[in-house]
């Protein structure tokens, strides 16, 4: 199964349970996976939410804390919530019915373990020496080819339009 469809499962997933919309972005703000009416897969988070989820840092330090993980904002008809990892972002369109406050530690818990499923698989055990002198050395022979090939081509040319 593709990274893709993985997520997209994992929303399926939590609209089955939980019958709520939710989206996972990576921290880029690039949407894995969405069941939000307007928010697909493969687009970008809104610049707004964008700036809303990274303002999240001057909040927290004018209310003098350490960080604020979980944001809620209240709409006519649902809460939203949004969650971030260092590698996850994700978003749930709730029902007012729902209660957050044993919601959103159970949503970070599940963000933070599917986010160490990501870090763990692009983690890089063994960093390979790069030989600069090498790599140069086959620069320039390519480019000699390319000039040997560039001039009997050019030989080609001149006898083709000779000939004609």
């Amino acid at each position: 199964m593709s990274e893709e469809d993985k997520y997209s499962k994992i929303v399926k997933q939590i609209k089955s349970e939980l019958k709520t919309n939710t989206l996972i972005a990576n921290k880029y703000g690039v949407i894995l996976g969405s069941e939000i009416e307007d928010l697909h897969k493969g687009k970008i988070i809104p610049p707004e939410i964008s700036d809303l989820i990274n303002q999240r840092a001057i909040f927290a330090k004018s209310l003098k804390l350490k960080n604020i993980d979980s944001i809620t904002l209240e709409s006519e008809k649902c809460f939203f919530l949004i969650t971030k990892t260092s590698e996850l972002i994700l978003l749930a369109q709730l029902k007012k019915s729902v209660d957050l406050s044993q919601l959103i530690p159970s949503v970070k818990k599940f963000l933070e373990k599917l986010a160490k499923g990501i870090s763990k698989k692009f983690e890089i055990d063994e960093f390979t020496k790069f030989e600069f002198i090498k790599e140069i050395i086959k620069l320039d022979d390519s480019l000699k080819t390319d000039e040997d090939r560039q001039q009997k081509f050019n030989i080609i040319k001149d006898l083709i339009k000779y000939i004609s």
